[in-house]
């Protein structure tokens, strides 16, 4: 079992197709994981890239009233409400001996089966949905891939997909009886490979990217320097994007890290500077003088630091002759919470850092500094929202330098 990004599952999947015909594979997950955000993208990426893809949804195969089992979520059998069955002999079976295979599908208004779907053997076939590598239909996938998200995440995405009447069910029928099928089934100890879903949406890099145009034309003498500091709170996405951002950017733009210098204990703080306040005070100031001999005419410095917006906008000072811009990254925090404890920083989801997200705000309001809140937004999207900032500043520097 592997932990992969979506890029990286991507370039495995090409790997596979190049390989054999027909790849058969499962994006299983509990609901509100992600996994048909995932699927959908994975798609997408193989498709603009010429190789043919197609997506099979375990939902299309729920069971008409008539047909479900009744009875409590103890005594029916794992996943009953889906014909686990006729998805293996109309799809997984067919495909898998290179034939075309042809299935009914579920709707959900009128509770029947409706139109009839076609699936050709060739390419990536992708079956998606909760229960869809089960014991019984996981020998005949070429990969499995689970897809792992915190569960109040997910009750929070599958509510405001669902609507708030279907709270209920979630809690007392369909989450109870997935927590079944893990416990009973295991999916996620014999996936192949592990997909977290708590960012879900992320762009691929097979896909066309958007880049940083208009930064990429303020090099040479046409700009003066600039410094773009982002600041949030840890889980906000500020690191993550930043880095997103460093891997796509031009030559022009250089990201560094505050955190790289070191962050003394509290003691030492309040030894050394008197307050950890005051020692973020002067990292700050000596941070804006590194960046002020690093940053070059027609080049862009971004900084990503966790400190409050009024000691940035106090070293900025120090900065004449800089296009300068401060960016606050936000978030809920549900979202927050799900992202620390995905990347393993669980201790760190308190009241205490609710609390601080608020102090930053209140900053980032009264100085009016622009702020992008990364709720729903997956790291790609936010990266591409932090280059316009990048792109608004560029064009400060360039009047800058033309009034210089």
């Amino acid at each position: 079992m592997t932990s992969m990004t979506p890029s990286e599952l991507l370039a495995r999947l090409f790997e596979l197709g190049a390989a054999q015909q027909t790849v058969l594979v499962a994006i299983d997950g509990l609901g509100g994981a992600g996994k048909t955000v995932l699927s959908e993208q994975l798609a997408s990426g193989l498709k603009s890239s010429g190789l043919i893809s197609q997506v099979v949804h375990f939902d299309d195969f729920f069971l008409p009233s008539s047909e479900r089992p009744h009875g409590s979520v103890d005594h029916k059998p794992v996943g009953g409400d889906f014909d686990w069955v006729r998805l293996h002999d109309e799809v997984l079976a067919q495909l898998r001996r290179g034939w075309a295979a042809r299935y009914q599908v579920y709707d959900w208004r009128q509770d029947v089966l409706a139109e009839t779907q076609a699936v050709a053997p060739g390419g990536i076939v992708i079956i998606e949905g909760v229960y869809s590598s089960r014991r019984e239909l996981a020998p005949l996938y070429d990969l499995r891939v689970w897809v792992e998200c915190p569960r109040a995440l997910r009750l929070a995405r599958c509510l405001e997909r669902d609507g708030a009447e279907s709270h209920a069910r979630w809690e007392h029928d369909w989450m109870p009886m997935e927590d079944r099928y893990v416990v009973e089934h295991d999916p996620e100890a014999h996936a192949d490979i592990i997909v977290h879903g708590a960012l879900a949406n992320e762009t691929f890099a097979a896909q066309p990217r958007p880049m940083l145009s208009k930064a990429e034309s303020i090099g040479g003498e046409s700009a003066q320097p600039a410094i773009l500091v982002v600041t949030g709170v840890s889980g906000a996405g500020k690191t993550s994007v930043v880095r997103c951002l460093e891997d796509r950017a031009p030559a022009a733009v250089r990201c560094f890290y505050f955190d790289s210098i070191g962050v003394p204990s509290v003691e030492l703080m309040r030894r050394d500077f008197g307050s950890p306040e005051a020692w973020q005070a002067d990292a700050t100031k000596r941070w804006i003088a590194h960046l002020m001999k690093e940053t070059g005419s027609g080049t862009v410095s971004v900084l990503d630091a966790q400190v409050r917006p009024s000691l940035v906008r106090s070293a900025l000072t120090a900065a004449q002759g800089f296009a300068t811009r401060i960016v606050l990254l936000e978030c809920d925090i549900p979202v927050r919470n799900a992202r620390l404890v995905t990347r393993g920083n669980p201790e760190l989801a308190t009241p205490r850092l609710d609390n601080w997200a608020s102090y930053l705000r209140g900053q980032a309001d009264a100085l009016e500094l622009a702020i992008l809140d990364t709720t729903n937004m997956n790291v790609q999207a936010a990266t591409d929202a932090l280059a316009a900032e990048i792109e608004a500043l560029t064009v400060a520097a360039r009047q800058l330098k033309a009034t210089a």
